[in-house]
C-alpha cells in the first residue's frame, strides 16, 4: 500500500476510555507516519458529545466524518461504521486500524499489491484451530459455516448481523466469495497477548485493550492514568512507541528486564501473569517451587532406575 488513508472508528462519549484509546493510537501514528491521511468515523451522538466536551481527539484526524447510523448502542454503531467505511472512503488504499493499538514504525510500505483485502492471521497463531477461539467457533457453528481457507483473519472490517460478532461474520463472508486475499506478516497486527514473541518486532501492536481488567500493559496503564486525570503527554506517546516491550513497568530495572525477557517467549505462563499483575514474590516462589519439584522428581526417577538396574535376576 502506498500512502493509504488510515481509518478509525469511535463510538462513545467525550473523555471516555475508548476516546482516550483512539487519541493514544492516532498520536502514535502521527509520530511515526506524519504524512498519512487519517479519517475518523463517528456516529452523530458521539460527534455531539465530542464537540460539547471539546475532546482533543477531534484535533488529530485530517477529517472527522459524522455518519448517520441505525442503532443507539455504541458497539452496534461501531460495527456498522466499520462495515460501510470502504463506501465512505472509496478512493485509494484504505487501512482500518483498531483504536487499541500502538503504531511503532512506518506503515505506508505494507504489502498490498493487487489484492482485494489484506489481513493478519487471528491471534498470530500458525495453526487454524488456534486462530479460531472457542467463542468464534461456536458462532460459526450456529451460522452453519465451515472456514475453508487456511487462515482465519483478525480484521478491522467487520459485520454485525443479529447475534453474530464481528470476526466470525467477516470470515464467513470472505469464505463465500472468490476474493484475492493477501495474508500479511504478523508484524503488522502483532497480537502479543496470544503470541507474546510477536511484540519484539511488531510494527503495529494490538493490545486487545479492556478497561474491565487490571492493566498489565503500558498502553492500558497509560489510558487508565489519563482517564483518572493525568495530563496527556507527548513524552508518554514517545515512550509507548520506543518501548522495547509492551508490558507495564512499575519497578524500572526489574520490570524492564522481565518485559524484555518475555518478548523472547512464544507464550506466557501463569508465573508470567502473576509477575505482570504485580505479584512478583508469588511468581518467584511458584517458579522456584516448580524447579525444586521437577528436580526432586528427576532424582526419584533416577534412583528408581538405578535400583531396578541393580536388582539381581
Amino acid at each position: 500500500m502506498n500512502h493509504p488513508t488510515i481509518g478509525y472508528v469511535l463510538c462513545g462519549p467525550a473523555g471516555s476510555y475508548f476516546s482516550i484509546c483512539t487519541r493514544v493510537s492516532i498520536s502514535t501514528l502521527r509520530l511515526t507516519n506524519p504524512h498519512l491521511k487519517v479519517v475518523l468515523l463517528v456516529d452523530p451522538k458521539t460527534h455531539r458529545s465530542l464537540l460539547a466536551g471539546s475532546d482533543p481527539v477531534l484535533n488529530l484526524p485530517d477529517e472527522v466524518m459524522p455518519v448517520e447510523t441505525p442503532y443507539q448502542d455504541d458497539m452496534m454503531n461501531s460495527r456498522y461504521l466499520k462495515i460501510i467505511m470502504r463506501y465512505l472512503v472509496p478512493e485509494g488504499d484504505l487501512l482500518y486500524i483498531d483504536n487499541d493499538t500502538v503504531i511503532r514504525g512506518p506503515i505506508d510500505g505494507i504489502p498490498g499489491g493487487d489484492c482485494d483485502l489484506a489481513g493478519v492471521r487471528n491471534h498470530s497463531q500458525d495453526l487454524k484451530r488456534k486462530q479460531i477461539s472457542p467463542e468464534d467457533q461456536d458462532i460459526l457453528n450456529r451460522m452453519n459455516v465451515t472456514i475453508h481457507r487456511d487462515i482465519y483473519l483478525n480484521a478491522g472490517l467487520v459485520c454485525s448481523l443479529q447475534i453474530y460478532r464481528d470476526q466470525p461474520s467477516f470470515n464467513a463472508a470472505i469464505n463465500e466469495v472468490d476474493a484475492n486475499i493477501l495474508f500479511m506478516d504478523d508484524r503488522y497486527n502483532a497480537q502479543f497477548l496470544t503470541r507474546n514473541q510477536t511484540a519484539a518486532n511488531g510494527i503495529i501492536l494490538h493490545y486487545y485493550s479492556s478497561y474491565r481488567t487490571k492493566p498489565v500493559t503500558n498502553f492500558d496503564d497509560y489510558v487508565i492514568r489519563v482517564l483518572n486525570g493525568e495530563p496527556f503527554s507527548d513524552k508518554a506517546i514517545r515512550q509507548l512507541v520506543r518501548a522495547r516491550h509492551p508490558w507495564r513497568t512499575r519497578i524500572p530495572f526489574l520490570d524492564e528486564w522481565y518485559g524484555r525477557y518475555l518478548t523472547r517467549k512464544p507464550y506466557l505462563t501463569p508465573h508470567d501473569w502473576n509477575w505482570l499483575q504485580g505479584k512478583r514474590l508469588q511468581s518467584i516462589w511458584d517458579r522456584l517451587s516448580f524447579v525444586i519439584s521437577s528436580f526432586l522428581l528427576h532424582l526419584r526417577k533416577k534412583a528408581g532406575f538405578h535400583r531396578s538396574d541393580s536388582t539381581p535376576d
